[in-house]
């Protein structure tokens, strides 16, 4: 059902030294759709242009089952241009340097800012960067603020309250939220994730991040 959009999702290794930070990224389209590599992530994964050099991406991470052997990380490149970053909305956009190969199999999704098809979405993302995870939230998620106690945009957020099936964990930051239609409509900033809570989720809004930029 989600063989096209897994394809966009990406494991970031941003490199601190020698010691890799894991997150997720999607590789997105724009409205001239000319296959320019853009990336979408959370400015919390990459906020400054040297780390957007030492970070690795690996496209096509994955198993072809959940207990299955962990896929090849083959498909890479390094660096990418830094064109916008926030703070307040917790996202930021990139630009590879390297032209992706057809061989990777890059499939540059589609996003929303209407705010609508909000029942039923979906995450796809790297856990601890592990090969993709798929979570589902069957309910609407609602406009909310990132109460992290700094300065975040006012109901620049999705919540998403429970995942009725799967969940998200460290590493699945920047992560893409999907809505019905199987459109971009956030990208994860933080909650309370984990295997044993599945609760309590903040996905940035594109629609709020885009009227803002």
């Amino acid at each position: 059902l989600w063989q096209r959009e897994k394809r966009s999702v990406i494991k970031l290794l941003v490199y601190n030294d020698t010691v890799p930070n894991f997150c997720t990224c999607t590789l997105i389209n724009n409205t001239a759709k000319d296959r320019k590599p853009y990336i979408l992530t959370a400015q919390h994964c990459i906020s400054t242009q040297d780390e957007a050099d030492r970070t690795v991406f690996i496209f096509g991470y994955e198993s072809s089952n959940c207990n299955g052997e962990y896929g090849a990380e083959s498909n890479q490149v390094r660096g990418a241009k830094l064109l916008i970053t926030s703070f307040q909305h917790d996202y930021t956009l990139l630009e590879l340097y390297t032209p992706l190969p057809l061989t990777f199999n890059p499939y540059y999704c589609e996003w929303d800012t209407s705010d609508s098809s909000l029942n039923n979405v979906t995450t796809i993302h790297h856990p601890w960067g592990e090969p993709k995870k798929i979570s589902r939230h069957y309910g609407k998620v609602v406009r909310s603020d990132f109460n992290d106690n700094s300065a975040r945009a006012a109901k620049g957020f999705w919540y998403i309250k429970k995942w009725d099936r799967g969940t998200t964990e460290n590493g699945s930051s920047g992560g893409p939220l999907f809505n019905s239609r199987h459109l971009l409509i956030g990208t994860l900033t933080g909650g309370s994730g984990s295997c044993d809570y599945p609760y309590n989720d903040y996905f940035s809004r594109i629609s709020s991040s885009y009227r803002d930029s």
